[in-house]
Parts: structure tokens; sequence; C-alpha cells
């Protein structure tokens, strides 16, 4: 299979439907793609969003406290590059984090940590790689990796 044909592929697989559904993720997942063939690459922006725990504020009728939790949110999104080489399925591809965004109060270094698993899995796929490893399973190996939210969301 070609680099062309791989892009095809998983073109094809984007015009049937978020990528989400096709993974079968939890409503708090949500991906984004965009893919650009004639530059071998792939931006894929991964959103985590989920409701923050209840607290009432007891001077506030329980009402307003119901609409107040309405708007909170804890929110992750992670941006990656990840770039196919013309040798594609014969090279592995390189992934790159452009950016982590959050509003989450944690002792951990979330970019950092983003950082870290996109080098292993970089480094995974290197050593371990299969040509049977498709785009839209590379990025369903990576988000197994990653979904792990709600353990950095206890971290805080």
């Amino acid at each position: 299979m070609s680099l062309n044909h791989a892009f095809q592929r998983f073109q094809k697989l984007l015009a049937n439907g978020p990528l989400e559904k096709y993974y079968n993720l939890s409503n708090h997942l949500k991906i984004k793609t965009c893919c650009s063939p004639e530059e071998n690459n792939v931006i894929i922006t991964i959103y985590y969003c989920s409701p923050e725990e209840f607290s009432k504020i007891k001077e506030l009728p329980f009402e307003i406290n119901c609409i107040i939790h309405s708007y909170l949110y804890n929110k992750i999104e992670i941006k990656i590059l990840i770039i196919y080489p013309l040798e594609y399925p014969f090279c592995s591809p390189m992934w790159c984090l452009i950016s982590t965004k959050h509003n989450i109060k944690t002792t951990l270094n979330i970019n950092r940590y983003y950082k870290y698993l996109i080098q292993k899995h970089n480094h995974k796929y290197k050593k371990y790689g299969s040509h049977a490893i498709g785009i839209d399973k590379d990025i369903l190996e990576f988000i197994q990796q990653i979904n792990h939210f709600e353990c950095i969301l206890s971290y805080s």
C-alpha cells in the first residue's frame, strides 16, 4: 500500500463520520482531523471535556447553582502533527506535539507529559511498527495510550 493509497483510505473513513464515532469513544472525547496528502501529514486535535464535580455555593438557590455548574467543564486539548515519509509504510511516521491547552489546576506539567507520550509512541512504532498498521489504527493506538484523562483530573 502506497502513501497515497493510505491517505485515500483514511479520507474515505473520515467521510463516513467523525473518528470518535468510528472508534466508539466516550462522549467526553472529540477528535478533529485535517488531512493533507500533498504535504504528507495529518493534524489531529483531541478534545477532552467533562463536567466538573458539582459544588454548591451556600448563599445561592439550588437552581442558580445548577445553571452555574452547567458552564463548568474540565478541558484538555492536544494538537498533534503526524508527518508521513514518502516511504510509508516501510518507514514510520513522525509524531510531533504542536500544542496543549487546558484549564486544569494541577502540579503535572501537561505539555511535558504529552511530549513524553508522543516520544514513547514514536519509539515504539520505530521498534515494533508493522506495515499493516494504517493511519486510523495508529491514531487509535495513540488515543488508547493517552485515554486516562480522569486520572489526570484526579491528580489536580
